[in-house]
């Protein structure tokens, strides 16, 4: 018996580099949904290229990843966020299960689209005993690119037009 055996059956793991505190430009290489080998939780995940970014973690052409998990509360709001920033101008009711669907599907339709992220450490409701401090998770603010880079965040808003959905 070798160690190799069962090797053409290995997946190979994503970037694993996950968004920090900073302001991002991202590329998007892929968006997949998933469920978690431990227990079957379902995932939503974004891998994505550094474009610009004031992250000191990275640099352009890093790869980065979301993963939200779709048990944790919050998660319709947090995936439709990122899906607002993807379709500039539509409402938040035309972003549909079919839409989410779609845009987890084979074809990629968010492949090689351009948002960008401010992430920011936020506390949790929970304290940490052994600091007796808030435990602190990474907020992210999905927003549609801008035509010229900024360091500055900018506010989300909801859109009112009705334009169509992209994908």
């Amino acid at each position: 018996m070798s160690i190799w055996d069962g090797f053409e059956n290995v997946e190979v793991s994503k970037s694993g580099n996950y968004i920090t505190p900073g302001r991002y430009r991202l590329h998007v290489d892929q968006v997949v949904q998933f469920a978690s080998k431990k227990d079957g939780t379902p995932f939503f995940c974004v891998e994505a290229t550094v474009l610009h970014t004031t992250a000191p973690d990275y640099r352009e052409g890093d790869s980065v990843s979301w993963l939200q998990s779709c048990s944790k509360p919050g998660w319709r709001e947090n995936i439709k966020n990122f899906c607002m920033a993807l379709n500039p101008g539509c409402n938040a009711k035309d972003i549909t299960r079919e839409v989410v669907e779609s845009l987890v599907g084979g074809d990629n339709p968010a492949q090689g689209l351009t948002v960008d992220v401010d992430a920011k450490k936020t506390p949790t409701k929970s304290i940490n005993p052994s600091t007796g401090k808030p435990n602190m998770y990474t907020r992210l603010w999905w927003t549609p690119s801008d035509k010229d880079w900024t360091h500055a965040p900018v506010a989300v808003s909801e859109a009112e037009d009705d334009e169509k959905i992209p994908f």
